[in-house]
């Protein structure tokens, strides 16, 4: 067909209001009254609309086409895309070359991988909103779309959005959201609902050793927030009362990097040539304490061995600032929980008693805001996952035991760990949470869940944190080139030129042929050598250990300058180098 055709339905499937039609031929996006419409159409039930993206070929526009529930509370449903298509403009791409063909189906495979990384929306309430900013709305505010009073850091779909923004369709657009939602109807002393969110900010996006740091907008690299919300409504009709507790994580705020070589764990290196780090600095911590209030940067990193470096010059830094609404606290994880001694984590909650006092938490009661959040805890590691996720869990159950003695749903006397189902419950919450974010940055579940999920640490956990780590090993050195360029793609980074060269097709130079030939003399120098070692004396003849030894000496030099030479043997991101991009998204 020439035409996709949209008519809205309400929830219990009635039409009614205008169709949103987009001409495929000529790109134009109408809005026209149902009577207007006369084509014969073949329908397609679709839950959203996310926007669209304009490829080699020319724009798709993507559709929601299933859903799944996440959960509800009090008036308020959200959901989880499960399926979203891809619908082309074009009918075929007969009017491509070959490699515009090629790199069209790159593109889509880009598109989809951030498809799949959980996009989370909701029709009526707005996800990208913590309930304490939702509550400071003004009256004017708050009759606003979603997507108009949306936070632009979580709202993953701005770029893909723009035509319909220009074309003034308010009524067709649909935040979404990449993080982790999970809402739970619980009961204590009475009923509540535990709403779980945590925002992937849409600013400096990218994977692992692919995106650290800061850049000079002042966005840093797995910048997440994260909010705990108990909401008690036992009447839909009467206002609900509401608490929130917020935590954000991101990464150490300087320019540095940690480039994938083949190397395990690649050396951490701070940029000496780098831009105006105070500069940049003060930018970030200038947007975080005007949303959050007062910061206490919570520093995991060793403090000593290669991350020591970064553990000081991030010290001196925030000293540098001198903002009094920022403290800095380091706390070494490793070695102060060594042999696995979690208990000593109680250390850190010590020196930060004064600081939960302070912040408190967001309070809402009969529509009037009781109490609100101070400050935030800002928990960093390398990666702002593993340490990060074990010390969030802890700031979270002590805020949550202080709400629901406030709230009247526990007993002055009781602890969370008094409710055995509860305390699970709590538990697996939080690693699940832990294992959604490191997935989208890491490509894996996160390490030491099994203390998150347990409160101890176990053998099998550990076993498994052996698994995790081999297996982002090879992603980070491997894939995730490509999934770097999958984020940049998805929020506009990179835009798509079909009349530019194709960014991948690499040069051949000498480091090329270079390169095809030590990988093929190690392959086949590892299966000659496993030939001669396993094959019969007798098929092979005398010579069989010599010769295997000559093949197992070619496979480990082979081996070894791979290794050394382990840059030009990883993959890298081809669309925009995001650890040092400095396009400010609008």
């Amino acid at each position: 067909p020439d035409k996709c055709l949209f008519e809205p339905r309400s929830a219990s499937g009635d039409v009614g209001g205008k169709c949103l039609i987009i001409d495929r031929v000529t790109g134009d996006i109408v809005c026209e009254a149902l009577d207007r419409i006369t084509d014969e159409v073949t329908p397609q039930l679709v839950y959203g609309l996310i926007g669209v993206i304009k490829l080699v070929a020319g724009p798709y526009l993507l559709v929601i086409t299933d859903r799944e529930l996440v959960g509800r509370f009090g008036k308020f449903e959200v959901y989880k895309a499960t399926r979203v298509d891809l619908v082309s403009y074009a009918r075929n791409l007969r009017h491509l070359t070959d490699q515009q063909s090629r790199d069209e189906q790159i593109y889509v495979a880009m598109v989809r991988n951030i498809l799949d990384a959980g996009l989370y929306f909701s029709y009526d309430y707005d996800l990208t909103q913590s309930a304490q900013r939702i509550a400071s709305f003004t009256p004017e505010a708050q009759t606003k779309s979603l997507w108009a009073r949306a936070d632009h850091r979580f709202f993953w779909n701005s770029h893909l959005v723009k035509d319909l923004v220009q074309r003034e369709l308010h009524e067709w657009i649909l935040p979404v959201m990449i993080g982790f939602v999970q809402i739970q109807q619980c009961t204590l002393h009475k009923p509540f609902d535990l709403v779980f969110i945590s925002r992937r900010s849409r600013f400096r996006p990218g994977v692992r050793y692919h995106c650290r740091g800061i850049d000079p907008q002042g966005h840093v690299a797995n910048f997440v927030e994260t909010e705990q919300l108990v909401w008690v409504q036992p009447n839909v009709h009467d206002p609900p009362t509401i608490t929130s507790y917020v935590q954000i994580r991101g990464s150490i705020p300087l320019y540095w990097q940690q480039r994938v070589c083949l190397k395990y764990a690649p050396k951490p290196t701070i940029d000496p040539y780098s831009q105006d780090t105070q500069g940049s600095m003060r930018k970030h911590f200038g947007e975080v304490t005007a949303l959050y209030g007062d910061i206490v940067c919570i520093n995991l990193v060793n403090q000593k061995g290669v991350e020591k470096t970064l553990a000081e010059a991030f010290k001196e830094h925030v000293a540098a600032i001198a903002d009094p609404k920022v403290r800095y606290v380091a706390f070494d994880f490793h070695k102060e929980c060594r042999k696995m001694r979690y208990d000593r984590l109680s250390l850190l909650l010590d020196q930060v008693a004064q600081d939960v006092r302070h912040h408190r938490y967001f309070r809402q009661t009969d529509g009037r805001v009781v109490d609100e959040q101070r400050g935030v805890f800002r928990t960093n590691c390398m990666d702002c996952l593993d340490r990060t996720n074990v010390v969030q869990t802890l700031f979270a159950r002590q805020s949550l035991n202080s709400q629901l003695h406030d709230l009247g749903l526990m007993a002055s006397t009781e602890r969370i760990e008094d409710h055995k189902e509860f305390d699970n419950f709590l538990k697996d919450l939080w690693a699940n949470n832990a294992d959604a974010c490191s997935v989208q940055y890491s490509g894996t579940g996160a390490l030491k869940t099994d203390y998150t999920r347990t409160g101890k640490r176990s053998t099998q956990g550990a076993l498994m944190d052996g698994y995790n780590s081999a297996l982002r090993y090879y992603l980070n050195n491997f894939c995730h080139g490509h999934t770097q360029d999958a984020y940049d793609l998805f929020v506009g980074n990179f835009v798509v030129d079909p009349s530019a060269p194709s960014p991948f097709v690499a040069k051949k130079d000498d480091r090329t042929a270079f390169k095809s030939v030590l990988t093929v003399t190690f392959a086949v120098s590892v299966i000659v050598s496993l030939v001669h070692f396993l094959a019969p004396k007798e098929v092979l003849g005398e010579k069989k250990g010599v010769y295997g030894v000559l093949w197992a000496a070619l496979s480990v030099f082979s081996f070894h300058t791979i290794y050394k030479n382990g840059k030009d043997f990883v993959d890298m991101p081809r669309l925009a180098k995001a650890a040092t991009a400095t396009k400010k998204i609008a």
